[in-house]
């Protein structure tokens, strides 16, 4: 028996080398590979049998993938898809494999395994494993120790996670693995990323960045100089089940205390580590565990950066103690600022609250940055936009700086498989829902690194005037509700407030004229255009963008013989409406309980193991 695991690009690197090879920062350590080996291994396989082939991090060429499948000619060859914009490298790589390979089943995971039913019937893979993958795999491969190449469909039933087409072509799943226990979960494993280098051992330091992530906004970083930064999992999963994120991972799970110890200590003696950021999806939210393991921090003198908090995790008291536990950097999740889009995302959090997060984090000396906010899900409007505009100002007004200086990106939200948003796309009509529709959409996806206007799918129904007036609109009303709460109360400046004027003031200086023009640049941040109500200068701003941005940039593109930007791939037939008849409340009831009321009872098989795999946990 040989296995071979490898993963798969999500996304074209901006910088290679001369020679092809990835030149940045790898973001994060594969970790899911690893768990799958050290899984195998402690079930009886050894390390001997499975190999690791880093596509991601080598960048191979079609026929360094052909020459590698045909000289090691595995039985089993896994693909990690560890998001839905991996489908493009999936079906190349899975058509090589197949070539070279042609009796080898072909195994893919990861959040792709959402769109299965496109996956299994448009690329060479054979079977998909949907969730925590290593219970499922242990599985799998003891049925082809059993069974070879055969398909045995009342076997395939039995093994959990797993989606496959029957002799019918009827897609089947068999329902996510609520994954292993805590004791069972693992830390990167560098000796077992290097070997899928293949000898190129040079490229293991792209697992690490020479500065942290927030560049130069982080005092107590910068204040150490030389910064050698890895990313790290302290934790698996989330206690949310927001509408625009994957999940089909079980609850949250904290990593063993001395996993994470010996991980730190490895990073510091053989990588000369001295800053780490947590990758997790949830900081915090076993609050225990989180005290001994910024105790750690402390203990080995490593300092962290941690994303994506909650802010109904942190009381003033524990803001206070990782702060003097060596978490130097902190930033919340938030998404928007509006309480009503809160609750269709299904947040499950307060306007109220996040403000008293951010003063609780400010009076513990945390450095706490900007939200990055999110755009163009369903049921925004232009009132939620502002509403999320005017919170933006009053955190800033907390952080003592103008939301512009290191102010949050906003992003438009990306319906991928495995998200209610997604399959309210597909309700509304802006993402198809037959095979070929689906991967074209795929497809797309996989050429957007950062979700923008002008590749938003319009799920909202929104007309692209106002689409392409959201940033734009936020920006303009966090400028201007942030000078008026500095009349009322002027912020009472700060260590953080003195470090982002000094390092942050001229972050807008790089922007080109034509950058500037498509975000309205002058009319963001003036006190001139405040001046003016908002009922008269909002909606001038906004036909005036969306003469220029849209309407003229779309006749230039035609007048060169360019394809036009699009907002949407198809007009939504209906926009979403909180007061819609029919709707209900959403105050109470979100977006995820719309969908289960108001979709149709599958008639196939197929139908429901899509839905189920489309929704995830």
């Amino acid at each position: 028996m040989k296995i071979s695991l490898c993963s798969v690009k999500a996304f074209e690197p901006l910088r290679i080398t001369a020679t092809g090879e990835r030149k940045e920062d790898a973001y994060a350590p594969k970790v899911a590979i690893v768990a799958l080996v050290k899984w195998l291994e402690k079930h009886g396989y050894p390390r001997e049998m499975i190999d690791f082939y880093d596509i991601d991090m080598l960048l191979p060429t079609d026929a360094e993938i052909d020459a590698y499948f045909r000289e090691l000619q595995p039985d089993i060859i896994g693909l990690s898809a560890i998001l839905a914009s991996c489908y493009t490298d999936v079906r190349r790589v899975a058509a090589i494999a197949r070539r070279a390979c042609p009796n080898a089943w072909i195994v893919m995971g990861g959040h792709l395994a959402a769109a299965a039913n496109v996956v299994l019937r448009k690329t060479e893979v054979d079977v998909c494993v949907a969730g925590d993958g290593e219970v499922p795999l242990l599985e799998f491969v003891r049925y082809v120790e059993r069974r070879g190449r055969d398909k045995n469909f009342e076997e395939l039933a039995r093994i959990p996670g797993l989606a496959y087409l029957d002799a019918d072509a009827e897609l089947h799943f068999n329902g996510f693995h609520f994954g292993v226990n805590e004791a069972d979960l693992v830390a990167p494993d560098y000796d077992l990323l290097l070997s899928g280098l293949k000898g190129k051992d040079y490229l293991l330091e792209n697992y690490f960045s020479e500065q942290p992530l927030f560049k130069g906004i982080d005092p107590e970083l910068n204040a150490r100089g030389k910064v050698k930064l890895a990313r790290i999992l302290p934790s698996k999963g989330c206690v949310a089940k927001c509408t625009f994120c994957q999940r089909s991972t079980k609850g949250y799970r904290t990593v063993p205390l001395d996993v994470l110890e010996k991980h730190l200590i490895e990073l510091k003696e053989r990588f000369g580590v001295n800053a780490v950021l947590s990758m997790e999806e949830n900081f915090g939210s076993n609050i225990a565990h989180t005290y001994e393991f910024v105790r750690l921090l402390k203990k080995h003198d490593i300092l962290m950066t941690a994303t994506s908090a909650r802010v109904t995790t942190f009381k003033p008291e524990d803001c206070k103690f990782i702060a003097e536990h060596n978490v130097a950097c902190f930033s919340y999740g938030l998404e928007s600022g509006s309480q009503l889009a809160l609750d269709i995302m299904e947040k499950k959090i307060t306007t109220e609250k996040i403000l008293t997060a951010y003063q609780d984090a400010v009076d513990a000396g945390l450095f706490v940055r900007l939200s990055n906010w999110l755009v163009g899900n369903p049921g925004d409007t232009e009132q939620t936009v502002m509403d999320t505009g005017k919170l933006c100002a009053a955190t800033a007004h907390i952080l003592g700086i103008h939301p512009r200086v290191g102010g949050g990106n906003i992003g438009y939200v990306m319906p991928v498989p495995g998200t209610p948003i997604y399959e309210y796309g597909q309700r509304v009509g802006a993402i198809p829902t037959d095979v070929d529709g689906e991967e074209a959409y795929l497809l797309h996806i996989g050429t957007i690194r950062q979700p923008t206007k002008s590749n938003y799918t319009n799920i909202n129904g929104a007309h692209e005037s106002e689409v392409a007036f959201w940033d734009i609109l936020m920006r303009m009303e966090a400028s201007r509700t942030y000078r008026e709460l500095c009349r009322k109360s002027p912020p009472k400046p700060t260590p953080i407030t003195e470090f982002n004027l000094k390092y942050l003031a001229d972050v807008d200086d790089n922007l080109t004229f034509n950058e500037k023009l498509y975000s309205m640049y002058w009319m963001q941040d003036n006190a001139l255009v405040e001046a003016l109500p908002r009922w008269l200068i909002y909606p001038v701003v906004k036909y005036l963008n969306y003469g220029i941005n849209v309407v003229g940039r779309r006749l230039l593109k035609q007048l060169r013989g360019q394809k036009s930007e699009r907002f949407s791939s198809r007009q939504p037939k209906t926009r979403y409406s909180p007061d819609a008849e029919g709707h209900g409340n959403l105050r109470s009831r979100s977006l995820r309980g719309y969908l289960r009321q108001e979709t149709p009872k599958p008639l196939t098989k197929t139908e429901e193991s899509r839905l189920i795999l489309l929704r995830g946990l």
